[in-house]
């Protein structure tokens, strides 16, 4: 019987790959695994975080070989806590304070340090954390070193808008990493050696701008402050993920045998009038979370909303909430006063 259909056909059929869906696929793995290998210190300029990190080992930490007090939070602590001043109020020899102020560094940033530093840090006898009013806010500046190196346990749990990108971030680290990427590779090419830090350790183990700060009026401003302000409660929330950072930092600290208090120094006065008015509401949340957060850790806080609580003038303030050196200064005794008082190093 004469066969009708045949298959015979079917089996020279080769499947077809689409090639170019394959080489694009090959490109991200290479890219991928490239971003995954290098170090972040080779990716960052040395004007960033990591960058920054690099240069506080290598030119602030051996001034403090047994640190006896820390202090640790953003630029406002650097800029507003004078280390030798310190030193001299609590009676100690030069060396024994140390800021460790990093610029829009969170919690995240201060683990890292502290691990990385255990040897030396964990020789302090009390560390001092400066909480800004947006640390429990995932919706402003959750920071590079964030965005590479988070749990993906704490990605999961952070709002529906951060939470998808940051996901990625984890999987394909090529996203985070991929403009560093070809800033590296453009900095290699330049004959010009790339800029480095504006700041210095100066004489009172203080990191320092190059030019001294001074007060600018331009920083001072309604405007100034509707932009600063909305960045720092931008969708304000507190977010359990860093609240839970408390926690963790609270146990390392609790581990090395220090003790640990949180504050927070005040901001300008006319800048505290404009949250109180436009941001109030996300303020107050803030301040419940700090305390709620220190009832639970069962540390010390100690809140300031006013300048004048610590013996600061509006002339004080370079803008919103950094000092010029006379605010600093003052701040600084005060602090220093404050840990005698309490018996803080005892």
């Amino acid at each position: 019987m004469e066969r009708i259909f045949s298959l015979d056909s079917l089996r020279t059929v080769r499947p077809r790959w689409p090639v170019t869906l394959l080489g694009v696929l090959g490109i991200v793995l290479i890219l991928e695994v490239t971003a995954r290998m290098l170090p972040d210190k080779m990716l960052m300029s040395p004007r960033s975080s990591v960058g920054t990190i690099e240069w506080m080992e290598r030119e602030l930490l051996p001034r403090h070989p047994k640190p006896r007090v820390i202090f640790v939070g953003t630029s406002r602590v650097r800029d507003s806590i004078v280390p030798r001043v310190v030193d001299d109020g609590l009676g100690l020899p030069a060396g024994s304070a140390v800021n460790l102020g990093l610029a829009g560094g969170r919690l995240f940033e201060a683990m890292l340090m502290y691990d990385r530093w255990q040897d030396q840090l964990g020789e302090a006898d009390l560390v001092v954390l400066n909480v800004d009013e947006w640390f429990f806010n995932p919706n402003y500046n959750l920071g590079w070193l964030y965005e590479v190196h988070a749990p993906m346990s704490e990605r999961v749990q952070l709002p529906a808008h951060v939470r998808w990108p940051s996901v990625l971030d984890g999987v394909f680290q090529v996203r985070p990493k991929f403009v560093p990427m070809i800033q590296t590779v453009k900095r290699s090419f330049r004959k010009r050696k790339p800029r480095g830090l504006e700041l210095r350790v100066d004489e009172n183990n203080q990191i320092t701008p190059l030019e001294k700060a001074t007060v600018d009026p331009t920083l001072i401003t309604e405007d100034r402050f509707r932009r600063t302000s909305d960045c720092f409660y931008h969708k304000y929330e507190v977010n359990p993920v860093l609240v839970n950072h408390f926690a963790q930092f609270a146990e390392r600290v609790r581990s090395s045998g220090a003790k640990l208090v949180l504050i927070q120094i005040p901001n300008l006065g006319v800048y505290q009038q404009y949250i109180d008015k436009h941001h109030g509401e996300a303020f107050q949340a803030h301040l419940k979370a700090l305390r709620e957060t220190a009832k639970n850790l069962k540390v010390p806080l100690r809140i300031y909303i006013a300048p004048q609580e610590c013996g600061l003038e509006e002339s004080d303030y370079v803008d919103y909430g950094h000092m010029v050196p006379s605010g600093a200064n003052k701040l600084s005794r005060f602090l220093a006063e404050l840990i005698k008082k309490e018996g803080w190093l005892e």
